[in-house]
């Protein structure tokens, strides 16, 4: 169980994604690598069997130079990826009276140069390729529709026209959201990286704290415009009346 999603900006992409892994026949989980960088200017995140991703890593690597020189990857990536998809897909069995499995597994890819800008890129479990920079936003994984559905909620910020350092803070919600959200299998710690002019950056400890209590500073503030907009903060208290004259006023008989 997996969620990663790409987000595109003015000055870069962000890929964010959860970090559990389950083994459902054990019941047991703990807490895996799912963004890998792909190129100088490229980072991919992986959603499915465990195994299959590693071995698309290594698919990957190896087209890293055609990846930096600019190639289609729309066309590169599902060419890169196909022959691992077979291979793992071809001895899959379903074993009577066990719970569903599958082997699928997807894979979303973004990046950023000074020439062509951000693209995001998914090839899904059927190896289909699709194109989403235009959309500015993708979302993959068995929690990938809450995801878009904080996307959508969060779309009037209009991502696409600010700065990493504000696009970093909209990931986060997303994903955090979509944790909350989802019924069992994705959690752990919110992996971040980014990709900007000078290259690729994952974001560390130290940086993802700032992010979460930036957050939620945002988050306060929402709650605070809401209720002064539509009247729901408390009324201010009454003035005290003042006090007695210790004396009484002089009166006319």
């Amino acid at each position: 169980m997996t969620i990663v999603i790409a987000l595109s900006c003015n000055d870069g992409v962000v890929m964010a994604s959860d970090s559990q892994a389950v083994e459902m026949a054990a019941g047991v989980r703990w807490n895996v690598q799912k963004i890998f960088q792909l190129s100088d200017r490229a980072v991919w995140g992986g959603t499915g069997d465990a195994q299959t991703v590693s071995e698309i890593d290594r698919a990957l690597q190896a087209i890293r130079p055609q990846v930096d020189g600019g190639a289609d990857l729309i066309q590169l990536l599902p060419v890169a990826i196909n022959p691992v998809l077979m291979r793992r897909y071809a001895t899959f069995i379903q074993v009577p009276g066990t719970q569903p499995t599958s082997p699928a597994t997807g894979t979303l890819a973004c990046g950023y140069d000074s020439t062509r800008g951000g693209w995001i890129v998914e090839v899904d479990p059927h190896c289909i390729s699709s194109n989403y920079a235009d959309r500015g936003f993708h979302a993959v994984g068995s929690a990938a529709g809450f995801a878009l559905l904080g996307s959508a909620l969060l779309s009037h910020f209009r991502p696409s026209e600010r700065p990493l350092s504000q696009g970093r803070l909209i990931a986060y919600r997303v994903i955090e959201a979509a944790i909350q959200a989802s019924m069992f299998g994705v959690g752990g710690d919110i992996q971040m990286w980014y990709v900007d002019a000078s290259g690729v950056h994952q974001v560390g400890r130290d940086q993802m704290d700032q992010i979460r209590d930036l957050v939620g500073a945002w988050q306060d503030d929402e709650g605070r415009l809401f209720d002064r907009t539509f009247g729901s903060e408390p009324p201010p208290a009454e003035p005290s009346a003042p006090p007695p004259s210790e004396t009484e006023p002089d009166t006319v008989g």
